[in-house]
């Protein structure tokens, strides 16, 4: 889903050069022979107003980028944040349940081994070590449930605000620059043929500013596919949730049934607690596995984090645009930027998405997946 905004981005800095480039193509157009001579602190002070046009322009799409980026930090941060502690707290359980297993096999070898005058003894300590796996695995399991209740309180505020926010600051950036170009528009028919580079400096803002207005539909359409697959995220957390307090409560009735088999018959001891170290690895199992389904968590902030990075270079290559209207560098400026936010990924669908916008080839597929020096630390997760 986040690869679309990798692609909304990249549309923005080739506007942008195409903007750069019309500006001067059509720029010689702009100095036919007047019926009068212009006077030179008129055509100076034309040029500057050109300037100044462009310059805010870039300054809108900077600011484009920079709420951009505050809204991916943030929300890589808290997802970061949750995802540490959730993880911790089911691998305390499955450790915690682990542990208990490991004694109660000791205890049980313990039986089957020990003389009968000590039979007494060894039971009551099979009954500690049960009660201590009842009572570490209720502390693990509340504690998971307590972090779950945190994730899917973050995962509801993100649903109720934080993409609405950022889609609503776009569509004030995108009035501001309907403004400029409205202002350009009317200084160029002030101005007459001396005004026509900022005639059409004005139309390809508009373009422009069609363009990111489509971008803007786009990124609602997945705004809610985002809260659609985090609602679903968290119905599922919820099952999970619950299905482990089952496999605990579970495991508490087969050690409650062993124990009262110990109770009534001394020589069945071994045979039943083994049955019962059987259940509860099977318990530790389920729990592991509950740990590896939500590890992908990692890879949404791995994500995050490299739109974050796209969006660093977008900004910094803009600035370094603002600064060099005036020189040949500007038309430089795309190429540089698609060549360092390329370094920046780790997946092949991030690589894919880059080539269906930018039409440039990121890597030799035979090479996917190693660490290759032009790339950078470019490693494929999977």
């Amino acid at each position: 889903m986040l690869d679309y905004l990798a692609g909304f981005i990249s549309g923005l800095v080739l506007g942008t050069a195409a903007v750069s480039l019309v500006f001067r193509k059509k720029k010689p157009l702009q100095e036919p022979p007047p019926p009068t001579p212009i006077p030179q602190i008129e055509e100076s002070a034309k040029e500057q107003m050109d300037t100044r046009m462009l310059e805010e322009f870039f300054l809108t799409v900077r600011n484009v980028a920079d709420i951009v980026e505050k809204v991916l930090e943030e929300t890589r941060v808290e997802i970061r944040k949750s995802t540490e502690k959730w993880i911790e707290a089911v691998e305390q359980m499955v450790g915690s349940s682990r542990e208990g297993i490991a004694q109660l096999k000791t205890t049980i070898a313990a039986i089957v081994s020990r003389e009968e005058e000590k039979t007494e003894d060894l039971l009551e300590r099979s009954r500690d070590s049960a009660s201590q796996i009842v009572d570490t695995s209720r502390a693990a399991v509340r504690r998971f449930t307590e972090c779950s209740e945190q994730f899917l309180g973050i995962i509801q505020e993100l649903q109720e605000s934080r993409f609405r926010d950022f889609k609503l600051q776009i569509e004030g950036v995108l009035r501001q620059s309907n403004i400029l170009a409205l202002n350009a528009g009317i200084e160029a028919a002030r101005l007459g043929a001396a005004g026509r580079g900022l005639g059409v400096i004005a139309g390809e803002i508009q373009k422009l500013n069609k363009m990111v207005d489509e971008s803007l539909d786009a990124i609602g359409d997945l705004v809610d596919s985002l809260e659609s697959q985090l609602l679903e995220f968290s119905k599922t957390l919820e099952v999970v949730a619950q299905d482990s307090v089952k496999a605990i409560e579970y495991g508490e009735r087969v050690l409650e049934a062993s124990l009262a088999e110990l109770d009534r018959k001394v020589d069945s001891i071994a045979s039943a607690l083994s049955g019962v170290g059987g259940r509860l690895d099977e318990v530790a199992g389920n729990l592991g596995a509950v740990v590896e389904v939500f590890q992908y968590q990692d890879i949404v902030s791995q994500k995050l984090g490299n739109m974050q990075g796209v969006v660093r270079e977008l900004s910094e290559v803009l600035d370094k645009a603002v600064t060099s209207l005036s020189r040949s560098e500007f038309a430089n400026v795309r190429e540089e930027l698609l060549s360092r936010i390329q370094k920046l990924y780790t997946t092949q669908s991030e690589r894919r998405h880059h080539e269906d916008a930018t039409g440039q080839k990121c890597v030799d597929e035979k090479r996917v997946g190693q660490v290759i020096s032009e790339l950078g630390e470019n490693v494929e997760l999977f």
